[in-house]
């Protein structure tokens, strides 16, 4: 294997296994749709609550999977889930991406965008606390050595600065909670290597009756017909409605599922984490938000340990031979 690893880190690409660079790509145009959702998330406000935002985000996604369904999937693909052990994982799986989603949402009402991505990404630091804790998961110090790289950049991306915690943060801090549960539960979902089309479109549809009952008993149905009848003045929120239907629910979780088949969930975490400084950059063109120069310099300390994630051990072999040639040479 010498060799292998004395090749240039082009040849390194070339050479890994084109399942797990698939995986690497399908995570990371998850975190890109999840970090773009926040923008529609802020859109969906202008017009609903964050009850039925999230309602009507997981009903457009399942509109939006069921002719995929139809095509791709058979029925004996539905009797595998609803017959084997992986339904009580499934259903907790959909309320705590219910949560996630509900919490992301009314976050927004009282904080910003960019904060509220920055305090949401915590996920990638509680998920492998509690895999520590509970499933005694040995990461390797390459894998602490990025994270914590990451929470030095996520402290450049907040500017050192803490002061000012309000409801809104709060609730972010309780999204990211739930992130961090659901990925753990989602990699339980996929050892079953079942159909990811029929776990994602299963997902949406038990999510989809939750928040249908929860907006109705907490809500009422007013807010949809106050939209219904101001739909002329509401087309920010349609279209906000419409993209995290599409491409941060059904699109985003989709890849989620297909990440996680093949990369541990520590690891998805990690990669996840380009969804704030995805969110922070979407809201400095799109809603105007102030982007800092430190907010800017952390974004880029966050990418760049994303990016070095596939090169572990080219970096690590690279690395201590590196260190014994210059230890030859000294005592030589």
């Amino acid at each position: 294997m010498d060799h292998f690893y004395n090749n240039t880190i082009l040849k390194y690409v070339i050479r890994l296994e084109t399942t797990m660079l698939f995986s690497y790509f399908c995570a990371f145009l998850a975190a890109f749709f999840w970090g773009a959702g926040f923008i529609g998330s802020r859109m969906g406000l202008d017009g609903l609550d964050a009850y039925w935002i999230t309602f009507f985000r997981f009903l457009i996604a399942l509109l939006f999977s069921f002719p995929f369904v139809l095509y791709k999937c058979r029925l004996r693909d539905f009797k595998a889930v609803f017959t084997s052990k992986l339904l009580p994982i499934l259903l907790l799986a959909s309320f705590l991406l219910s949560m996630m989603m509900f919490l992301q949402v009314q976050a927004l009402e009282y904080t910003s965008v960019a904060n509220s991505g920055f305090i949401i990404i915590l996920y990638a630091f509680i998920t492998p606390i509690l895999m520590l804790s509970f499933f005694k998961t040995k990461l390797s110090n390459f894998y602490w050595s990025m994270l914590m790289i990451s929470l030095g950049g996520m402290a450049f991306m907040l500017d050192f600065n803490i002061e000012g915690f309000n409801r809104g943060d709060f609730l972010s801090l309780l999204c990211a909670l739930c992130s961090a549960l659901q990925i753990i539960v989602i990699s339980k979902a996929t050892e079953y290597k079942l159909n990811s089309i029929v776990l994602n479109f299963t997902q949406m549809f038990f999510i989809s009756i939750i928040m249908l009952i929860t907006s109705l008993s907490v809500k009422g149905i007013t807010p949809v017909y106050t939209l219904v009848e101001n739909i002329q003045h509401n087309h920010q929120t349609i279209w906000g409605l419409l993209f995290m239907g599409v491409f941060s629910t059904a699109l985003g979780f989709f890849m989620q599922l297909e990440a996680q088949k093949r990369i541990k969930s520590h690891m998805a975490s990690l990669i996840f984490l380009t969804e704030s400084p995805i969110a922070a950059i979407l809201a400095f063109f799109i809603l105007g938000e102030v982007m800092s120069a430190n907010a800017i310099l952390g974004a880029c300390i966050v990418m760049l340990c994303i990016a070095v994630l596939p090169f572990e051990a080219y970096i690590k072999t690279s690395t201590k031979r590196f260190l014994l040639k210059r230890v030859y040479f000294i005592f030589k």
